[in-house]
């Protein structure tokens, strides 16, 4: 990897090395079949491994990668959009949101993350004779979360709460 082209796309100072570094490492690496960085920023700081292979690239999306660039960067993405084969999307919402940002709806897969439950065999679940159920949780703590309704399970069981957050580690409660 030409060291101007590093130095032309995104970083500077110390991060500017280690993006280089991961850069030539994974292409160092060998033939891999695809290349999927998970969330925008990731992919984004990807590009240029994507730009200097031929090896397919995808972009996963997932909601605050989105929601942030169109309220404060909306050209952030730009460069990478071109430099990538597919994006995936979990809504359909999320998928024009790409649109608006610049990303060819050509690219644009939607991917939802939820599972069809009715594949499955319902096996009866009791609580432990020894402890309680023990729920561990991540995620960020935004009101656009659900944590508020998950109280009707908490009314139906001793459970512990196990709750990872961006910046700590909370719990049992």
């Amino acid at each position: 990897v030409p060291m101007s082209d590093l130095v032309s796309t995104l970083t500077t100072g110390t991060r500017a090395v280690k993006h280089y570094e991961m850069t030539k490492s994974v292409l160092e690496a060998g033939d891999y079949d695809v290349y999927h960085a998970h969330f925008g920023p990731m992919g984004d700081f990807s590009r240029l491994t994507f730009e200097h292979t031929d090896t397919p690239a995808v972009v996963s999306f997932y909601g605050q990668d989105v929601s942030r660039a169109l309220e404060k960067e909306p050209r952030r993405y730009t460069p990478m959009f071109r430099s990538v084969d597919a994006v995936t999307a979990l809504s359909n919402e999320m998928c024009k949101n790409l649109q608006k940002l610049g990303c060819a709806r050509e690219k644009i897969w939607k991917q939802q993350l939820a599972i069809d439950l009715s594949t499955f065999d319902f096996c009866e679940r009791h609580e432990p004779e020894e402890g309680p159920i023990e729920l561990l949780t991540v995620a960020r703590l935004v009101e656009k979360r659900v944590f508020h309704l998950s109280s009707t399970l908490f009314q139906t069981c001793t459970m512990t709460l196990i709750l990872v957050t961006e910046s700590s580690v909370t719990g049992p409660s």
